[in-house]
Order: C-alpha cells, then sequence, then structure tokens
C-alpha cells in the first residue's frame, strides 16, 4: 500500500529513488532493484517516491500517455521490494533543489542513499542534476549511486521505446522492454450492442484519458477480473464497417460468461495483435471475420 507524501515522515533512515516510474519497465526496476540492493547493504528502508501524475500535466503541457495506470506502478514497485511513497507534484512544484532534498529527502525520508540516473533533474525549473545532488549530498549527509542503465540489444531502455513499440502494434517488442507483458485497466461502460448483435457480445471499456491506447486492431488478450483470468478477444478501432468515428475498446470473453459487468473494473494483459482495424464489405462479412480472429486467438492462446 502507498504512502501520501503529507502523511509521511520517517524514523528509519532510508535508501531513496525518485521518478514517475511510468510502466515500472526492465530500465525503472533495475533503478529500483539497486535502491533495494543498496538499502540491505546499510541496514536501511527502501524507498521509492513517486508522482501520481507526470509533472508535466501541472504545467499545462501535453503530458505522455501512461503506460499503466498509479495502483498498477505501485503494485509493481512493492514487488520489487521497495516502498512506494506518492506525491502530489503541486505540493512540490515551486521547490527549488535544495528545498526538494532539505525538505523532502532528508526531512521527511531521512535519505542516507539517493539512487538517481545520470539524466535526474529535480526542483523548480529541473534546475537540478546529478551534479547538485551530489553537492547536497555532501551538505545533508547522504551518499548518491548512479543508477545502471537497462540496455536491450545496446540501446537504453526507455518508456519512449515502449510507446513506440504499442503503438505499432508490435506487442513482441513492447513487453521485451517491459519485462511483462503490456496492459491496460478499464471499467465496463454500456455500449451499443453492436457486438453482441453480430453474435460476439463484448465489454466495452473506458481506460480514461492518461492511459495509453495501443494501435488499432484485433488482440489476442487475457482478461482478468477478480482473481480469475479468461480468453479475450480484444478491439481498438472505429468500426469502420459501420462507419463509426468515436474510438471504442471493447473485449469479447471467450472463455467464460461473467455475467452483468457495468460498472466493475477489469485488466486486459495484451498477447498478440492479430490483425489491424478494416472495413469489410457487408454485415455478414465481418462476422465471418470475427469468427476466424475468434479461432486464432484460440489457438494462440493455447500455447503454452
Amino acid at each position: 500500500m502507498a504512502t501520501r507524501l503529507r502523511q509521511f515522515r520517517t524514523r528509519r533512515p532510508a535508501a531513496v529513488t525518485v521518478g514517475t516510474f511510468d510502466g515500472v519497465h526492465k530500465g525503472h526496476s533495475k533503478i529500483i532493484r539497486q535502491t533495494v540492493a543498496a538499502a540491505r547493504h546499510a541496514g536501511l528502508q527502501p524507498l521509492a517516491l513517486t508522482f501520481a501524475a507526470p509533472p508535466a500535466s501541472h504545467f499545462g503541457q501535453q503530458a505522455k500517455p501512461l503506460l499503466l495506470p498509479l495502483p498498477a506502478r505501485l503494485r509493481l514497485i512493492g514487488q520489487l521490494g521497495a516502498r512506494p511513497i506518492v506525491v502530489d507534484f503541486r505540493d512540490v512544484a515551486d521547490y527549488s533543489p535544495e528545498q526538494f532534498v532539505a525538505d523532502v529527502l532528508v526531512a521527511r525520508l531521512r535519505a542516507k542513499v539517493v539512487v538517481a540516473s545520470a539524466k535526474f533533474r529535480f526542483g523548480k525549473g529541473r534546475r537540478g542534476n546529478l551534479a547538485t545532488l551530489r553537492r547536497l549530498g555532501r551538505k545533508y549527509g547522504f551518499a548518491v549511486l548512479v543508477a545502471e542503465t537497462a540496455r536491450i540489444a545496446g540501446r537504453a531502455v526507455s518508456s519512449t521505446a515502449v510507446r513506440a513499440a504499442l503503438a505499432a502494434g508490435d506487442i513482441a517488442k513492447a513487453e521485451s522492454w517491459l519485462g511483462y507483458r503490456p496492459l491496460f485497466i478499464g471499467m465496463v461502460v454500456k455500449g451499443h450492442g453492436v457486438g453482441r448483435s453480430l453474435g460476439f457480445p463484448t465489454l466495452n471499456l473506458d481506460i480514461g484519458k492518461r492511459q495509453l491506447v495501443p494501435a488499432e486492431g484485433i488482440y489476442a488478450c487475457w482478461i482478468r477480473y477478480g482473481t480469475g483470468w479468461h480468453k479475450g478477444a480484444l478491439y481498438i478501432g472505429r468500426r469502420p464497417t459501420f462507419r463509426g468515428g468515436t474510438r471504442s475498446i471493447e473485449v469479447y470473453v471467450i472463455s467464460a460468461q461473467l455475467g452483468r459487468m457495468a460498472g466493475r473494473t477489469v485488466a486486459v494483459e495484451l498477447v498478440a495483435r492479430v490483425r489491424g482495424d478494416k472495413r469489410f464489405a457487408s454485415r455478414q462479412q465481418l462476422q465471418a471475420g470475427i469468427a476466424k480472429d475468434v479461432q486464432a486467438i484460440k489457438r494462440l492462446l493455447s500455447r503454452p
């Protein structure tokens, strides 16, 4: 369970890392694991200070879509062994680099070790960098460890690379950067009943405005509801056969009947993109196309 910064002032010295940790991909997990290892070595508690929303959104900028919503990010951080501390960026947006260090890292978190990447920026106007952090570490009594960079095929792992892979519908590449299958979380909302009329009743999902939406098309997926996982066919698109226009995200649950689901939350784990979105010449051709997609997805999800 995450703790809000306003409510937190530890008595136990800590090893701390700071970041949005969007997606908690392999690069992020390497930093967090390094923080946990440093904490164990020095007898400290491992803390990961993260932001409820990307700092860019505070300044009215167009924030990049998130790879994971906050609850999922916090769960992954906890699974890596660090305690997540959530910051509302508005509470620290006007802090100078030294204020952030003195009031947050030292006074509240009692940092004795801070793990940061070479590109780390902090404080109002992003004026603080790694050299600033080291200078303030000497003043306030904490060590600074430079985070190791995770690389795949010689390229640094980044959220940008994951977004690019998902925008292209390349689930395998996104999974290789993330270290787990790409997923998103959505609430089931009332749809137009198009899928049901075609013989494939779907759950229409609202994933909010901040989560990244992968490339349009049909995907093999797993749907998690409660503690169960179910085979599914995910559609992301604009229903071109019916001359739609508004993007729809809906999933046909292949392996179970879930009953009334409106208002409930489900997680969708992407396995592979089967094809892109396309317009069919008739309703009958669309039905046949969906049936073919579902059979292909069943075969994909039956593999070990």
